[in-house]
């Protein structure tokens, strides 16, 4: 993620090219808001023009609580400026959402430094004073916009949409095959405590390697790394060694700590790839087994407190599919639904998703 909007975005136009590759995906039927403090990217958060879960348009009520919560949270957070980017699958789709925009707007310290339009492959800008750039024109594409240019080359290619996106956390069967019969006899064991299975984690999260490397452990191995996560501690405890600041060590029992010092005890030194391996983990946990709920609330918060709201939510939703009751999950998801970011540690150009539905 970026911390500032770069200094290589020179125009609304290559503002549009390079949101894909801040969000991670392709955004469709979404009102993407560019929030600035003094200059600086504050965030971009992502607001669906329909119930993406349902496939189904929202209603009045839900769009104008929606927008107006996500320029309030925003307001909060410090933004004085915010620029609009509509996506619509018709024309006219984004006029509800982006009227409730200019009305919540009238009630906050917020300006609305412009509004484009993207449609069909073009964007318009319709406040400009300019016919021909309220007529519309293509976007531009990737190779004349640095900014992107730039993301791309580091490997951040935007997924196709955001169900592609979700993808990311969600089981793959590929994966979870080979895992599932050994999961099934480690839990069954009536043992009173998980082992930590400190050497596996040792192994995940070396540095260096790739996701590729989490595939490439054995069935038996993954579920081992799975099923130690259902000592809460130790799962509060590799939160707290992949994502510093975001859980206090001190917090945590003496015996969590000592395992920390025992297989992990050099800090982190890439929060993102450390991420990444463990949203491959996820990926290898079988949605039937309820013990898997604790690696998809581990990637949620990790995600959510390196400011991947999109992620953050895709893997607590996952968690709370496989353990509604999970706790951790709940008050993850809880903290994006509201807007809240992660601890006295800012991350200002973070992606989020707002959705419009109540908070579990």
């Amino acid at each position: 993620m970026t911390t500032t909007l770069p200094q290589r975005i020179r125009s609304i136009d290559e503002l549009i090219t390079w949101l894909p590759y801040q969000l991670g995906h392709q955004p469709t039927q979404s009102l993407v808001l560019v929030a600035l403090t003094r200059g600086r990217l504050l965030g971009v958060c992502r607001i669906p023009l329909t119930d993406e879960l349902a496939g189904e348009e929202l209603g009045v009520d839900e769009v104008l609580d929606v927008v107006s919560g996500a320029l309030k949270t925003l307001a909060r957070e410090g933004s004085d400026q915010v620029h609009a980017v509509a996506y619509e699958e018709f024309p006219g789709q984004s006029a509800l959402a982006v009227g409730a925009l200019e009305a919540a707007a009238q009630f906050t310290d917020v300006e609305l430094a412009g509004l484009a339009v993207v449609h069909a492959g073009c964007r318009r800008l319709p406040w400009s004073t300019d016919p021909a750039d309220r007529r519309g024109s293509p976007v531009q594409p990737v190779e004349t916009c640095p900014a992107a240019l730039h993301l791309l080359v580091d490997g951040q290619a935007p997924m196709p949409d955001r169900a592609a996106l979700r993808t990311l956390v969600h089981e793959d069967s590929t994966l979870s095959e080979p895992v599932r019969p050994a999961l099934d006899r480690l839990v069954t064991r009536r043992s009173r405590r998980p082992a930590r299975a400190g050497r596996l984690w040792q192994r995940l999260l070396a540095d260096g390697g790739s996701p590729a490397q989490v595939a490439a452990l054995s069935g038996d191995d993954r579920a081992k790394l799975l099923a130690s996560l259902a000592d809460v501690h130790w799962r509060d405890a590799i939160i707290a060694w992949v994502a510093p600041g975001s859980l206090p060590l001190a917090a945590l029992p003496a015996t969590a700590r000592a395992g920390l010092r025992t297989w992990l005890p050099d800090p982190v030194s890439d929060e993102t790839a450390a991420l990444g391996k463990l949203m491959t983990l996820a990926r290898s946990a079988p949605s039937d087994q309820p013990v898997c709920a604790h690696v998809c609330a581990v990637v949620g918060c990790i995600a959510w407190h390196l400011g991947n709201g999109a992620t953050g939510r895709d893997a607590h939703e996952r968690a709370l599919i496989i353990d509604p009751a999970h706790r951790l999950a709940r008050l993850g998801l809880r903290a994006i639904d509201l807007g809240m970011r992660p601890g006295d540690r800012p991350h200002p150009g973070s992606a989020a998703d707002v959705r419009p539905r109540p908070a579990v």
